[in-house]
């Protein structure tokens, strides 16, 4: 619902100013849709067959890490300690989730 509601101001905000909205032509676009849509795809197959306690925080982490490998392979990005460390964490977590 929220994000609903913040979509909805977006919208008014920008037929109160009457200025049109841009959207990036980003070459990597596609590629990062399908992406996106792989993964929820495989969600969904794998909703009936794993936990929810168990399947959402994976899958986040998962695409956290997928996230993190992309920005260093296709942008240069560099991985501070901190984030290093919250990634670290994060797989932790969901390990130890799984083994509870």
């Amino acid at each position: 619902f929220s994000l609903f509601f913040v979509s909805l101001v977006f919208v008014a905000a920008t037929f109160i100013k009457k200025e049109k909205v841009r959207i990036s032509q980003g070459k990597y676009a596609g590629p990062s849709g399908a992406l996106m849509g792989l993964g929820n795809y495989i969600t969904l197959l794998l909703s009936s067959k794993v936990r929810a306690t168990l399947l959402f925080p994976m899958t986040t982490v998962f695409l956290v890490v997928l996230n993190t490998i992309a920005s260093k392979l296709i942008f240069k990005d560099k991985l501070t300690v901190s984030q290093a460390a919250g990634i670290i964490i994060g797989v932790i977590s969901v390990i130890l989730i799984k083994y509870h």
